[in-house]
C-alpha cells in the first residue's frame, strides 16, 4: 500500500535497508533461476494491492500491459482483524464502519462491506454500513465481516464534545466517561447544567487524572462546577434502582488561565495558531513574526 505503479513497487521490494532475515522480497528478485517477472496490480476503494510472479519462462515479446476487471470478495478465513480501539464520537457525527481498520494477510486495508452492530438505537443508529451518533452515552459495538469480528466500546459526547448521560439515564447503569483538554493545564474547571439530577442511591464519581474521585448525588451537582487537577477527567454513572433521573450534561470545561513560552527556534506565529488556547500571556522569541489574530483577544504577548 502507498505505493501507485509498478516501477515504484519494484524499488521498494529491492529492501536495500532491510536486515537479511527480512530481505524476502529481494532474495526472490535475485534468484539465478529466474528470468522473467509480472508484476500485479489490484485495485480496490482507492487502495493499491500488489505482487511479483517470478518465473525461468523467457519471453521475447517483453511487457505486456493489461487492465481486467474482476469480480472478488474477501475470505473469512484469511480476514486476521488487527487491535480495535475504543472511540468516541460527538452526537451528530457519521462515520463510515469502512474506517474500522483490518488486517488481510498481513496488509492493512478497508473493507467496504464491513458490518457493525449497535447494542442500543438510542445511542448509536445504523444505517447500512454507517454508523450515527444519535444520542450521549457508551456502548459495545460488534465489527465483523460474516462470522468474523471484534467488539469496542464507543462513547458518543455532546455535540459539543463534552461528557453527557442518556436523558434519562437507563437502569440499571454503570457507564463512564471520558475527557482529555486539548492542553496541557494544571487544573480543570467543570460546569453541569442545571437540569443534571440523579435519583435514589444513583451517584455520579468524578475521577482526576491522578486517579483521586470525589462522588455525587442528587442534584448535588445540578449547575454547579467542579474544579479537578491535570487536564484529564473521567466521570462515572452508577445506579441499580428502579427510578432514574435526568442525569448528568457537561456544559463547559475550562483550563487554567495561565502562561506558556514559546521556543526560541520559533521564527512565526501563524493566524489562528492558538485561537481558544486558554491563557493570559504568551512569551514569544524576540524576532518572531506573529500575525494579529494568531491569538484570543486579550492575550498578552510578552517578547524576549
Amino acid at each position: 500500500m502507498g505505493l501507485y505503479s509498478a516501477e515504484s513497487v519494484f524499488e521498494a521490494w529491492k529492501e536495500e535497508n532491510e536486515q537479511y532475515e527480512g530481505q524476502g522480497h529481494r532474495r526472490a528478485m535475485l534468484g539465478a533461476g529466474f528470468t522473467s517477472v509480472g508484476i500485479g496490480c489490484f485495485v480496490s476503494e482507492g487502495e493499491y494491492f500488489w505482487a511479483m510472479e517470478f518465473s525461468s519462462i523467457s519471453s521475447s515479446s517483453g511487457a505486456n500491459p493489461l487492465t481486467l476487471p474482476i469480480t472478488y470478495q474477501f475470505d473469512e478465513d484469511v480476514i486476521e482483524f488487527g487491535s480495535i480501539q475504543d472511540f468516541t464520537m460527538n452526537k451528530g457525527e457519521t462515520r463510515s464502519a469502512a474506517q474500522v481498520l483490518l488486517q488481510v494477510n498481513y496488509t492493512i486495508c478497508t473493507v467496504d462491506d464491513l458490518q457493525c452492530l449497535t447494542s442500543d438505537e438510542t445511542i448509536i443508529s445504523v444505517s447500512g454500513n454507517d454508523m450515527n451518533a444519535v444520542g450521549p452515552g457508551r456502548l459495545t459495538m460488534q465489527f465483523g465481516i460474516g462470522t468474523r469480528g471484534q467488539k469496542a466500546e464507543v462513547t458518543v459526547l455532546s455535540a459539543r464534545g463534552y461528557p453527557e448521560s442518556q436523558h434519562p439515564y437507563p437502569l440499571p447503569v454503570f457507564m463512564y466517561w471520558t475527557y482529555e483538554y486539548p492542553t496541557t493545564v494544571s487544573y480543570l474547571d467543570i460546569t453541569f447544567s442545571s437540569e443534571t439530577k440523579l435519583a435514589g442511591s444513583a451517584q455520579l464519581l468524578v475521577f482526576e487524572d491522578s486517579g483521586t474521585s470525589r462522588s455525587f448525588k442528587g442534584s448535588e451537582l445540578s449547575g454547579k462546577t467542579v474544579r479537578v487537577q491535570g487536564s484529564m477527567f473521567t466521570i462515572c454513572l452508577s445506579s441499580s434502582d428502579t427510578e432514574n433521573e435526568y442525569g448528568f450534561e457537561v456544559v463547559n470545561v475550562t483550563g487554567d488561565q495561565g502562561s506558556f513560552t514559546l521556543p526560541s527556534k520559533v521564527t512565526v506565529v501563524e493566524s489562528e495558531a492558538f485561537m481558544g488556547v486558554p491563557v493570559k500571556k504568551v512569551t514569544v522569541p524576540s524576532g518572531a513574526s506573529v500575525a494579529q489574530d494568531a491569538f484570543d483577544t486579550g492575550v498578552t504577548i510578552e517578547r524576549k
